[in-house]
C-alpha cells in the first residue's frame, strides 16, 4: 500500500508556523528588540523561510505585521487610557516618541494626540 501525503500539506505547515509567529509577536510586541531574526530563531527556522510563510499565508510582510500589531495596541491605549503618548509608545515597543508619532500618522492619517481627541 502506498501512502500519499494530502495535497496542500505545506499550506497547513505554513499556517501553523504563521500562527505560532503571531503568538510570539502578541507576547513580545512591547520589546523594542523584537525582530524577524528573533522570531525565526525562536521558531527554529530561517528568516527567509519566515518571510515566505508570511507572504504565502497573509500576503503581508512580517515587519508590517509587527508594526500593525503595535500600532493597533497603541490606538487602543490612546482611546482607553490617560497615559502619556511617550509612555504608550514605549509600552508598544517604540523606543522613540517622534518615530512613533510619524509612523502612527502614516498609518492612521493623524497624530496620536489628534487620534485621542477624536476618539
Amino acid at each position: 500500500m502506498i501512502s500519499v501525503a494530502p495535497r496542500h500539506t505545506s499550506m497547513w505547515v505554513h499556517a501553523d508556523y504563521y500562527y505560532k509567529a503571531l503568538q510570539f509577536i502578541r507576547l513580545n510586541y512591547p520589546d523594542p528588540e523584537l525582530s524577524v531574526a528573533r522570531i525565526a530563531d525562536h521558531m527554529g527556522i530561517s528568516r527567509s523561510h519566515l518571510y515566505r510563510i508570511f507572504d504565502s499565508v497573509s500576503h503581508q510582510s512580517i515587519q508590517d505585521c509587527i508594526l500593525s500589531f503595535r500600532l493597533k495596541k497603541a490606538a487602543a491605549l490612546l482611546k482607553n487610557s490617560a497615559a502619556a503618548i511617550g509612555e504608550i509608545a514605549q509600552s508598544c515597543g517604540f523606543s522613540n516618541q517622534s518615530h512613533f508619532t510619524s509612523i502612527f500618522k502614516q498609518y492612521y492619517g493623524e497624530t496620536p494626540s489628534s487620534y485621542r481627541k477624536d476618539k
